[in-house]
């Protein structure tokens, strides 16, 4: 396996949301191909309403994320 090349991350002057993380982990993603690597190893959907393993998965880490910024401002605020 190869090494991941660095991401590039630039200073800004805009205003800074909670979800500043998701496009390094959506970078991350696509450079070690995570969501093919989930649909190779996961079977696919049966009926044609399905939805792709790696939709799913991702969902989950998106919600775990969200989850994680909520519990860290809950902890910081009590």
């Amino acid at each position: 396996m190869k090494p991941i090349e660095p991401i590039k991350i630039q200073r800004s002057e805009e205003r800074l949301s909670n979800r500043i993380g998701l496009p390094i982990i959506e970078e991350l993603v696509r450079r070690v191909k995570i969501r093919e690597e989930i649909d190779k190893r996961f079977p696919k959907p049966g009926s044609n309403r399905g939805i792709r393993s790696s939709n799913y998965v991702m969902t989950l880490v998106y919600i775990f994320y969200r989850w994680s910024n909520s519990l860290g401002r809950c902890k910081s605020s009590s």
